[in-house]
């Protein structure tokens, strides 16, 4: 069967960096999350009840909101480490074909994996990167500027078509 698209790209400190920034702030949940706690935070720093939970919330918010992006820091540096160590002190390419019933995903380290597009639950976009997320919370990402045969649009495009909801 011939595929219909084909992507390359590095796992490499400017992916990681856009997937999990989407994932610790990006997220429509952790948005909702980090909305409502700096409101909370605003509403108790100007309105002064005198309460206990005023002054709970005047120091878990900045305290939440500073672990967030330490974690977030920490966690790019270690999965860049864990690329590279298991990519031989090289970064690790992923190549992805999409042919008419499923998804192949292949990587420079020798790991291989393929996905029926059955499997694709929706999509989400960063700056650079299109990422499908299959049911099972997998991510297949797509660099956009990274297309060896075909392009996003199309690729978007051909989604729709077989039914999927991506965006």
């Amino acid at each position: 069967m011939e595929s219909l698209f084909e992507n390359k790209h590095a796992i490499n400190r400017r992916f990681l960096k856009e997937l999990y920034l989407y994932q610790y702030f990006l997220h429509p949940a952790s948005m909702a999350v980090h909305l409502i706690l700096i409101a909370l935070f605003i509403l108790y720093l100007f309105w002064d009840t005198g309460t206990m939970i005023r002054y709970i919330l005047l120091i878990y918010v900045p305290l939440f909101l500073i672990t967030r992006v330490i974690r977030y820091l920490r966690t790019v540096r270690l999965m860049e480490k864990r690329y590279q160590e298991v990519g031989g002190g090289k970064e690790v390419e992923n190549t992805i074909i999409v042919y008419p019933d499923r998804l192949h995903l292949s990587s420079s380290n020798g790991g291989a994996n393929q996905l029926p597009l059955s499997e694709i639950k929706n999509s989400f976009s960063t700056k650079h990167f299109y990422f499908l997320r299959s049911r099972s919370k997998l991510a297949y990402s797509f660099a956009k500027d990274g297309f060896v045969k075909g392009d996003l649009q199309g690729l978007i495009a051909f989604l729709k078509e077989k039914g999927l909801k991506v965006k």
